[in-house]
């Protein structure tokens, strides 16, 4: 027999016989397969043992001058964290065994026993039985560090696949940022310039030159607030501002951000309408805000059915200030959708994966999390609302 999980035997014991009676058994049964290393003394044996790390030992419990010194061994190697894995098998008289286990901490128990005299048939028993023990040990250890190093690897991938994501939806996040500020301004120069060549060529009536002249510094004085807002907005948005909390009247930002946003969804035939009442001003951190908001469209750009129409409006119920974004979505991403959101709800469900059709919308979550809020989606008959409610106070975190 060729024993596959122990090549190597340490014995510690001062009686040459007993170790002559192991080694005669050992070498009759497994024949040059394993090594014998033998060990007189304490002393010694606990050289050996550290200096060569076997994968069975023998111990006797008694020695010469000390009936404790094979227990007091027992508990250095036990004590080492390293050794945990080197079965101990105690050898001595079944009665002495027992006296020695009374009151011994369990963290220092040996790991199996050989009565003396020891039996040959007993011995080569109990190392085929360990040595399956070792055996399946080691390849469980094996099986073990492959499926670690194959975690590891999966691991890197989905790190790299989300960190993919992530620099896709921050480049679609600036797209969207400056593709509607260009349309905007766009716009908006058209306007000056339209009323200019119509100023230049009134002539001489002054009459008429006064009235162009204030509707050309009416769309002026109307149009540059927003530009405004909106570059502020990309500035705590891109350089990070995320410590800056305030004060801040919703409405005016979220009108900006849809404007924004709106050149983005037309291109997947989607429109956008708004509904606002007043409400009270709320605690939020702005580049939070616009995050969530942006996220929010660069998802219903892809998940809203094309033809269809996002309503955004706003409510206030108590201390919240809630903003309802509704669409119908696309049949096939509803699935996706819900199991989304029901991993966001229950995290232990969750293997932290999302697919790149909801990654906006997991954006968004995280982002809301930053304020005195949060997101609730909900999905019937193909239609979604989204809801980012904010607080118009500061939620206490410990109320003791």
């Amino acid at each position: 027999m060729k024993p596959a999980g122990i090549r190597k035997i340490l014995v510690i014991d001062d009686d040459k016989g007993a170790f002559l009676s192991i080694n005669t058994a050992v070498e009759a049964a497994f024949r040059e397969s394993l090594s014998i290393v033998h060990a007189s003394n304490v002393k010694d044996g606990f050289g050996v043992y550290f200096s060569a790390v076997p994968d069975i030992v023998f111990l006797d419990i008694r020695f010469p001058g000390d009936d404790k010194a094979g227990m007091k061994l027992l508990r250095r190697i036990k004590s080492v964290p390293a050794a945990a894995f080197v079965p101990v098998v105690l050898l001595s008289d079944r009665d002495s065994i027992n006296v020695e286990l009374l009151g011994l901490d369990e963290k220092y128990f040996p790991d199996d026993f050989l009565a003396k005299p020891i039996s040959e048939r007993e011995l080569i028993a109990k190392i085929g039985q360990w040595d399956r023990t070792l055996s399946a040990e080691r390849t469980l250890a094996l099986q073990n560090e492959a499926l670690q190093v194959q975690a590891h690897g999966l691991a890197k991938k989905h790190m790299a696949a989300m960190q993919q994501l992530n620099d896709q939806h921050n480049v679609a996040t600036l797209g969207l940022f400056t593709r509607g500020l260009i349309a905007m301004l766009s716009d908006i120069l058209s306007s000056i310039r339209g009323y200019a060549a119509l100023y230049d060529r009134t002539g001489t009536d002054e009459n008429l030159q006064r009235r162009i002249a204030d509707r050309l510094m009416e769309v002026i004085t109307q149009n540059t607030g927003r530009p405004k807002l909106l570059l502020d907005a990309m500035n705590h948005y891109f350089v990070h501002d995320s410590d800056r909390e305030g004060v801040e009247n919703v409405i005016p930002i979220l009108e900006a951000l849809i404007s924004l946003a709106k050149p983005e969804l037309l291109k997947s035939n989607v429109q956008v309408v708004s509904s606002f009442v007043p409400v009270e001003r709320c605690i939020l951190v702005p580049a939070n805000l616009i995050s969530t908001v942006m996220s929010i469209f660069l998802f219903l750009r892809d998940a809203a059915l094309p033809g269809s129409v996002v309503s955004v409006s706003s409510r206030q119920t108590g201390r919240l200030v809630e903003l309802d974004f509704v669409c119908p979505v696309k049949r096939e991403l509803t699935g996706t959708i819900e199991d989304f959101w029901r991993s966001h709800v229950s995290p232990e469900n969750s293997d932290s994966s999302t697919s790149a059709a909801v990654y906006p919308l997991r954006v968004a979550t995280d982002c809301a999390r930053g304020m005195h809020g949060g997101i609730e989606c909900t999905l019937r008959n193909g239609i979604l609302t989204i809801t980012l409610s904010l607080s118009t106070e500061r939620i206490l975190e410990d109320m003791s």
